[in-house]
């Protein structure tokens, strides 16, 4: 069985691997250079901060559950918008030539899909729907795949305290996301309660270990999992507090044209490495 994934970051993994115990098992797969090999972290390697996905503890669900290997095919690319991965782009005909070479010997059956940050305009949102129906329409097509089903996640709740205003409309990207799970063959996994990095934009390890179960269990059992599933909001505790004002400072005065996006990007940088 094989499994595509497709997003930006956060599908691609920001959890520091040093945070979480590693997940190994010779049953588990991903492609490397056309080529099929073990699977080891970080699994989708787009950047130099790649970690820890979702897709491992995704994987470990399938494989004890079906006792049968698996193979991720990890495709997603950090920062991506959802007009990038329309057919025609780059991302979407390297996806499409990847796993097709894959579906030579093993059978697509599921393809996970987490993406949204980089579609946080009211402008965008409207039409995300519409836009990701298109795009996972034509993929499956081109795949040869219609009938596979499509696991969808929910962004996370943190977002809104990042100081970026763009994430104001979290829970308008994600009432889309939640609806697309009334769609035929594709489920939602909810992302209520998980965690963050010191950035305030990606999951930490923990959080994508628990949200590869989640996506799983969607799979699984072909229905969504629902927010009302989970106990509880994000909550910013002491030190992310301090962190955060320090961020929104900068952005205040970015907004004042005091400094430059490049410095203020260095400066949140340092603000985070040294969180």
């Amino acid at each position: 069985k094989a499994f595509l994934m497709i997003g930006q970051s956060n599908m691609a993994g920001r959890g520091r691997i040093d945070e979480v115990e590693p997940i190994r098992d010779p049953r588990m797969l991903t492609v490397r250079n056309l080529r099929t090999l073990p699977l080891w972290e970080p699994l989708n390697p787009d950047r130099r901060t790649a970690g820890v996905c979702l897709g491992t503890s995704f994987a470990k669900s399938f494989i004890d559950d079906c006792e049968d290997e698996c193979v991720m095919i990890p495709c997603a690319d950090g920062g991506t918008r959802l007009d990038e991965w329309q057919k025609g782009g780059d991302l979407y005909e390297n996806a499409v030539f990847i796993t097709k070479n894959v579906m030579k010997y093993s059978e697509l059956s599921g393809i996970l899909w987490h993406q949204g940050e980089s579609d946080c305009f009211i402008q965008l949102i409207a039409s995300y729907s519409d836009r990701f129906m298109k795009m996972i329409t034509d993929l499956k097509r081109d795949l040869g795949a219609e009938d596979v089903p499509v696991i969808v996640g929910g962004l996370g709740e943190y977002l809104v305290e990042n100081p970026d205003s763009r994430y104001k409309n979290l829970s308008l990207i994600n009432k889309a996301l939640r609806e697309l799970g009334e769609k035929e063959n594709i489920y939602y996994a909810s992302a209520r309660g998980l965690g963050c990095n010191s950035d305030f934009l990606h999951f930490n390890a923990e959080a994508l270990r628990e949200f590869g179960k989640r996506y799983y269990t969607a799979y699984k059992e072909k229905r969504n999992v629902e927010d009302s599933e989970f106990e509880g909001n994000y909550t910013v505790n002491e030190g992310e507090s301090a962190l955060l004002e320090a961020m929104k400072d900068l952005f205040e005065e970015r907004k004042r044209g005091l400094i430059t996006e490049e410095q203020m990007q260095k400066q949140i940088a340092e603000l985070i490495s040294n969180a």
